[in-house]
């Protein structure tokens, strides 16, 4: 008995033994299959990371949306970003705590960003299609162009192609794969110009938006004095103010003057007129006053800011409308960093704009080479910005724009830290706040537009696909 109860125990040892080996198999099989899979991209490419509407947005769609978005914001914030100490081009960068919530993750910013954005262009794409929006003829240049420049830029960077697309997107995309979004984006952004469109916005409706909110697009002209104060002394300074205030003439002749002979270490003072300070300033500094409608040239009073404990001494002269205006214009970047030759880039913008005065010399030929050619983020949108406005880009370029001979058509290079630019000058959009009100107008009955068709797609997330970006 003994013996067989032993050689019983033996066998189901045996199978035990036997059916563990199967599943160890059955599972390195499985991960095997797992990894070839995800190596190849077939995964990525057949797994839904979130769906909208019937559209479902697949992991490798997905990374080219996560891509351009980070992509996008280093490249417009990545100087500020490394003066808090943050390298954009460390491994652990999206790993880090995000500037703006330390509780997440960079990748959580730029993940969440992204499925924005996929949401949005799903929306628009499904509607143009449910309205029989196609396509135009300029639309399907822009993706010829833009694909045609993923081999020009790769040449130059010395990458084969699709090193450089999986750079930019990610791994195992293709430039099938990267054709295929960069053509519902496309699809999405011009029918997106066409809804802006068909609202119709007038310039009565500008202009009657801008006399019921005239405060926010005016400047003041002003003289100002500051004197501060402690707990005891606060009404000994506002004595002082007020007898300063009494000795101001109305037409601000003698206020650099006058203030000298208050100058303490109590008292701040810039001489002169303060001149085209916007309103929205004005309100950070705690003088409404200078704001009020009322407001004629000539008028003084003390007023306290008691937020930062002193008495301000002012002498009103002027409120008029902003005339500060913005620009439009193309460029074409030639990045250049450490490891690339500067001589060589400068180059590089000299043959391409020379390459422009052989042609047609038009701003649609220029936009195209920015499609071909240009290392910045739009150049999608053929190099294209509007509503520049003063003091918004880096130094040099700022200056090439608003140089104050600057017309339309004119063309250069400027070289800034990020590389060297071949310009284009399409025009002076007037002043800014009329371009800002249209704006305002436009986001306005989008964001309803929008709200409305959000309604139509419900949109569901995969933790699973998502975790695979």
């Amino acid at each position: 008995m003994i013996m067989a109860q032993s050689k019983k125990n033996d066998n189901s040892i045996g199978i035990g033994i036997k059916i563990t080996l199967i599943c160890v198999a059955i599972l390195c099989v499985c991960g095997l299959v797992y990894a070839i899979l995800n190596g190849t991209g077939v995964l990525a490419r057949n797994t839904t990371a979130m769906t909208v509407g019937d559209d479902k947005i697949s992991v490798l769609e997905m990374r080219q949306f996560y891509y351009n978005t980070k992509s996008s914001f280093i490249g417009t914030y990545g100087n500020i970003l490394s003066e808090y100490g943050y390298d954009t081009t460390s491994s652990a960068f999206e790993s880090q705590p995000s500037l703006f919530d330390s509780s997440t993750t960079w990748k959580d910013y730029f993940l969440s960003s992204a499925e924005a954005s996929a949401k949005e262009i799903s929306i628009l794409s499904q509607e143009a299609t449910k309205a029989g929006y196609a396509l135009t003829d300029n639309d399907r240049q822009t993706i010829s162009n833009y694909m045609d420049s993923l081999t020009t830029l790769a040449e130059s960077y010395g990458y084969t192609e699709q090193q450089y697309i999986t750079m930019l997107f990610g791994k195992n995309v293709k430039k099938s794969d990267v054709e295929t979004f960069f053509t519902k984006r496309t699809l999405a952004n011009s029918y997106y110009n066409h809804i802006i469109d068909g609202f119709g916005i007038t310039d009565a409706d500008v202009d009657a938006y801008l006399q019921e909110n005239i405060i926010n697009y005016t400047q003041v002209d002003y003289y100002r004095f500051n004197l501060t104060y402690d707990e005891a002394s606060r009404l000994t300074v506002k004595a002082q103010a007020d007898e300063m205030l009494s000795k101001l003439k109305t037409d601000g002749s003698n206020f650099d003057e006058v203030a000298q002979d208050y100058l303490t270490d109590g008292a701040t003072f810039v001489p002169g007129l303060n001149e085209d300070v916007s309103s929205s300033t004005i309100e950070n500094l705690n003088l409404n006053w200078l704001l009020e409608a009322e407001r004629v040239a000539g008028d003084r009073t003390v007023v306290e800011d008691t937020e930062n404990s002193r008495w301000v001494v002012l002498l009103f002269m002027n409120r008029h409308l902003s005339e500060d205006y913005t620009v439009a214009v193309r460029h074409i970047l030639i990045r250049t960093d450490e490891s690339t030759d500067a001589a060589a880039a400068e180059q590089q913008a000299k043959d391409i704009l020379a390459q422009w005065q052989a042609g047609d010399q038009t701003e649609e030929s220029f936009a195209a080479l920015a499609v071909e050619y240009s290392a910045d983020g739009n150049a999608a949108d053929g190099g294209l910005y509007t509503g520049v406005t003063q003091g918004q880009m880096v130094e040099t370029f700022n200056d090439w724009c608003f140089d104050p001979s600057r017309q339309p058509g004119d063309t250069g290079i400027v070289q800034t830290e990020y590389g060297y630019h071949v310009m284009y000058f399409v025009e002076n959009e007037g002043v800014s706040y009329n371009s800002e009100i249209r704006t305002t107008l436009e986001s306005e009955k989008y964001d309803e537009w929008l709200s409305a068709a959000t309604g139509n797609y419900p949109t569901t997330y995969s933790r699973y696909g998502l975790a695979m970006i």
